[in-house]
């Protein structure tokens, strides 16, 4: 039976399963001694509580485990080996979804120079000079996420996903603060406000990029395994 809690499961209340990382074996320490299962949402036992975020929606759950009983054939991989499971997966989505959020800071920067011309100020060397090193960052994101994907293809995501996942979150959060910067006053104007830029689109998306650095491991996460498991610096 399973019993237990854990804040911040995306999407887990429009989910039918779970992936559940759980203890199998409690004599061995740290990520050893854990398996993998498969556990279907509605199970008894298992209650998932939308959490209410700062953009509005609830995308967010927190889980709750209580004797939750879940079927021996629901195991994934190998008893008391589900932390090699989590690291893949955890590799495919720190890679993956970065590529879709690539995608969409490409459409980001496409409507941040539309921003820039509609406040008039593309002839300010300053604003060019911010424009151009975050459309550069961008694209250096996309041939990272070209080289991540080939890992992934062949079967070996790694730590360059957590480069990647880092570097790919911290630059939304930027991009979103100069697009901000630029609206001026009108930044601080809600989707309903008439004179809101874009409906109020960026005004959304930058409170949304502050779950960025969070989900899928936080950034603090990423420099200790960037500086671990890629460097080899010690702990």
């Amino acid at each position: 039976m399973l019993n237990g809690q854990k804040v911040w499961t995306t999407y887990a209340n429009q989910s039918n399963f779970g992936l559940f990382l759980v203890r199998t074996d409690p004599m061995v320490p740290n990520h050893k001694g854990l398996s993998a299962l498969i556990v279907p949402i509605p199970t008894p036992g298992l209650e998932v509580r939308p959490l209410r975020e700062m953009t509005g929606e609830n995308d967010f759950n927190e889980v709750f485990l209580d004797n939750v009983r879940v079927p021996g054939g629901n195991l994934v991989g190998e008893v008391n080996k589900g932390w090699q499971v989590i690291m893949t997966a955890l590799g495919h989505e720190r890679g993956t979804l970065v590529l879709v959020d690539r995608v969409r800071m490409r459409q980001h920067i496409t409507r941040l120079l539309h921003l820039v011309h509609r406040r008039e100020r593309g002839a300010d060397p300053l604003v060019r000079q911010q424009v151009a090193q975050l459309y550069t960052e961008v694209e250096i994101m996309g041939l990272h996420c070209f080289k991540i994907m080939g890992d992934i293809e062949q079967h070996r995501p790694g730590t360059d996903a957590s480069v990647l996942k880092l570097f790919g979150s911290e630059l939304a959060q930027r991009l979103h603060d100069f697009a901000l910067a630029v609206e001026g006053p009108y930044a601080q104007l809600w989707g309903d406000g008439a004179r809101a830029f874009d409906e109020g689109e960026w005004q959304y998306s930058w409170l949304l990029a502050r779950a960025l650095t969070i989900a899928s491991g936080t950034s603090e996460v990423q420099r200790n395994i960037i500086a671990q498991r890629l460097l080899g610096l010690p702990r």
